[in-house]
């Protein structure tokens, strides 16, 4: 993976990660979709 991408996908986790950074982001997505990667992060974890 370039270096390039390697700092985008961190700052992205980063931001989003609210475990983390302690920042508000309110979701816009449908369910099903929110659901779709609900189960996917499970299975990875």
């Amino acid at each position: 993976m370039p270096l390039i991408m390697g700092v985008w996908l961190a700052s992205l986790i980063y931001f989003y990660g609210k475990d983390i950074s302690k920042h508000s982001y309110n979701v816009k997505d449908d369910d099903v979709i929110i659901d779709f990667f609900k189960n996917i992060w499970k299975v990875k974890k």
